[in-house]
């Protein structure tokens, strides 16, 4: 099945598409399964039918020293998502850089049921 959206930023640097699967074992409560560098605009990435929960983050490391403030970055909106059966269109992700330097949390957890986004994302 595929995934597909856009990476949204105004430049033209490398973003780093990081996929990461829930996990309590794991540190920060999460298992990373995939990155991908990609430009700017539309993407598209098949994974398995029936995945399940998956979190998807980006980020432009400005100073080639991993992710931080002063980086941009942006993620799926709700944090994550539950890849069932249907492919899930329009995973829109904007980069941007907090007002305060720092990297901004991704939020708490979003759709579920691999239907795809809820409507107006």
């Amino acid at each position: 099945m595929q995934l597909r959206g856009a990476l949204i930023w105004s430049g033209t640097e490398t973003i780093d598409l990081d996929l990461f699967r829930p996990d309590d074992r794991s540190q920060g409560g999460r298992r990373p399964v995939g990155k991908l560098k990609l430009k700017p605009g539309p993407f598209s990435l098949a994974v398995p039918q029936d995945f399940g929960p998956l979190v998807i983050e980006a980020f432009i490391d400005l100073d080639a020293n991993g992710p931080g403030p002063g980086d941009p970055r942006g993620c799926f909106p709700g944090g994550s998502l539950s890849v069932g059966r249907n492919d899930i269109d329009g995973l829109n992700i904007s980069l941007t850089v907090a007002a305060d330097g720092k990297a901004d949390s991704c939020g708490a957890p979003g759709p579920q049921g691999g239907q795809g986004p809820p409507p107006g994302r």
